[in-house]
């Protein structure tokens, strides 16, 4: 008789361990470099109302070469902070071809990110392909010395990913200082 049910309840249990298997591999993509490891430390600088510093996030190249991934959140992560919270604005940048043949990324700037990259804001929708980086414009409130961490990214892939969604948190160590 145990046999019996034994028998009678395995293909459902199967079933069940798949759907599960398959649910969690749905949403829980990973096509984000998770270890980037961007790191950057900039001379401080004098600070004055209106002063930004832009740094490039990931690099063109770090988002799926084979479809897209579309934004659906973004959010900077700072582990240091003068008591007043700085703005953080995060754009969608393109690379830019040379004359060479090669590609220029923004990198570290101490102002917003030159015309010719592109940069639109990095919002809900925003659509990424291999070409795009992403990149911080900080805007300190004060003088002091400004950490980001790192930033987490909520997206959703194209229909050749078959709509996947996630989250994925990278790490990455940027260092600016803005002195009286």
């Amino acid at each position: 008789m145990s046999r019996l049910l034994g028998r009678r309840w395995l293909l459902p249990a199967v079933v069940v361990g798949c759907l599960l298997v398959g649910g969690w591999w749905w949403s829980h993509p990973d096509v984000l470099d998770e270890e980037y490891g961007g790191s950057m430390r900039a001379a401080p600088v004098a600070w004055r109302e209106g002063s930004v510093f832009s740094v490039g996030l990931t690099d063109p190249g770090h988002f799926p070469a084979d479809g897209t991934l579309r934004l659906r959140s973004i959010a900077v992560h700072f582990s240091k902070a003068p008591e007043e919270d700085p703005t953080v604005e995060v754009l969608r940048c393109r690379e830019v071809r040379t004359e060479g043949g090669g590609t220029l990324a923004v990198g570290a700037l101490h102002r917003r990110p030159p015309r010719e990259h592109e940069c639109v804001a990095a919002e809900a929708g925003t659509v990424l392909g291999p070409e795009h980086q992403l990149v911080a414009v900080l805007h300190p409130g004060s003088p002091g010395r400004y950490r980001i961490a790192g930033l987490t990214i909520g997206y959703r892939l194209d229909r050749a990913h078959l709509w996947r969604t996630g989250t994925e948190t990278m790490s990455t160590s940027v260092s600016v200082g803005f002195r009286e």
